[in-house]
């Protein structure tokens, strides 16, 4: 080294040797460290261009007509909900918007990513599904609503009558008076009440193998249908049945509109209790059902009329048993408290029940969440809330008035 080079190295100042010393740190930290990363991800890029590849080039589901040859606007005829998943899948947003007139969620619905709105032909065959596979959701009141809260109209129908006067609070606060010839008429008003809804995010996702993306386009739109309709179908009858009202819809069981019956027998639902419940029901529009859970079939099967009677129900194991109660139909609900507990039976008009949808079905593709287990992933949201139409149970004009009714009547084990 000569005596130059010496004299400049000693008369750098020491920010500029820490400077060159982090330089060549960084240097080589990114020839051990940043390289080799940016090679694996080289790497899962080509092969997920292969897989995509693979997949746009599925020569039986092309030849079948059931997805797009050339996606975008090619193939405006081929419409499945097959091929609108795999239009998500490889982003093509020309055949989202101009086949399946599919507008991109923004991100108050779906993210910061976003998602697709489900077309709506798409959207109303699922609810349809949903609706065809759960008879507690198709027998509730379901509004459309187009904001993400607000307020519905209802009848106040809570304020007691005067008892024996001959009104009734059903007509919401309207009232009648005998009034004399040429006298003046009394006047009267209807009282109304406003539920504040709030629509809540409910959703979920589901997965598929590659191989059968590939090999079998239709079984994965099957595959699809029915998970996307067991999931939406199946947290909506909970929500309806047992939800808090916190950051979800008020379910019946927690709501100040239900009548709570004591059982005659501990642990039992008997033919007391069968009656006891419809002395306090009340219809409103829709059919009167009995919601159980299963574990109630034994309860059922052996009740007696009275202490000690016959058999309510006629054994017929070739016919099979009745599926009512005193004519009101049997549906059974996985999300109903077990046998011997409060709320295992319910007597409901389940017109009585509100709920609100804001949106239909949001899809949205990921192929990046299974990439390691080669799995696509579709995520799927939808916007509702729901209460019953009444906060309370109505009083009777009778001369005591102090009886109450309600079209949810819970068996209060």
């Amino acid at each position: 080294m000569s005596a130059p080079d010496v004299i400049v190295k000693q008369d750098r100042a020491p920010e500029q040797v820490f400077q060159d010393q982090l330089k060549a740190i960084l240097s080589e930290w990114q020839v051990s460290e940043i390289k080799p990363l940016q090679e694996n991800v080289k790497s899962v890029n080509s092969a997920l261009e292969e897989v995509l590849k693979r997949l746009d080039n599925e020569p039986a589901s092309k030849t079948a007509g059931y997805v797009t040859v050339d996606g975008g606007k090619a193939d405006p005829q081929i419409k499945s909900f097959g091929d609108y998943l795999l239009a998500i899948r490889r982003k093509d947003s020309a055949r989202l918007s101009t086949v399946y007139k599919s507008v991109k969620a923004m991100g108050e619905d779906s993210g910061v990513g976003g998602g697709y709105l489900v077309p709506e032909d798409f959207s109303n065959q699922l609810i349809q599904l949903a609706g065809m596979t759960n008879q507690i959701t198709q027998r509730v009141t379901q509004i459309n609503v187009n904001t993400a809260s607000g307020t519905y109209p209802s009848l106040d129908q809570f304020n007691a009558p005067t008892a024996g006067a001959g009104n009734t609070a059903f007509a919401g606060g309207v009232t009648s008076a005998v009034t004399a010839e040429a006298g003046t008429l009394t006047s009267t008003d209807a009282a109304f009440e406003a539920l504040q809804w709030r629509v809540h995010k409910v959703g979920g996702y589901s997965q598929a193998s590659m191989e059968l993306i590939n090999d079998s386009p239709q079984s994965l739109e099957a595959l699809l249908r029915s998970l996307f309709l067991m999931a939406v179908a199946a947290k909506t009858e909970r929500n309806i049945l047992r939800g808090t009202g916190v950051g979800e819809p008020l379910g019946i069981l927690n709501s100040t509109a239900i009548i709570n019956v004591t059982p005659g027998t501990n642990s039992a639902f008997t033919w007391v209790d069968v009656a006891s419940m419809k002395s306090r029901f009340k219809q409103m529009v829709g059919s009167p059902v009995w919601l159980i859970h299963p574990g109630v079939w034994p309860d059922i099967y052996t009740m007696e009329i009275g202490t000690g009677g016959a058999n309510a129900w006629v054994a017929n194991m070739q016919a099979g048993v009745s599926n009512s109660i005193n004519g009101y139909q049997i549906i059974e609900s996985e999300h109903l408290p077990q046998d011997d507990n409060s709320g295992d039976v319910i007597l409901a008009d389940l017109s009585a029940y509100v709920l609100f949808r804001r949106s239909g079905l949001i899809i949205d593709y990921s192929e990046h969440v299974g990439f390691l287990t080669d799995q696509g992933t579709w995520r799927f949201t939808e916007r509702v809330d729901g209460m019953p139409w009444l906060r309370y149970p109505v009083t009777l004009a009778d001369p005591q008035g102090s009886y109450t009714v309600s079209p949810f009547v819970v068996h209060n084990d």
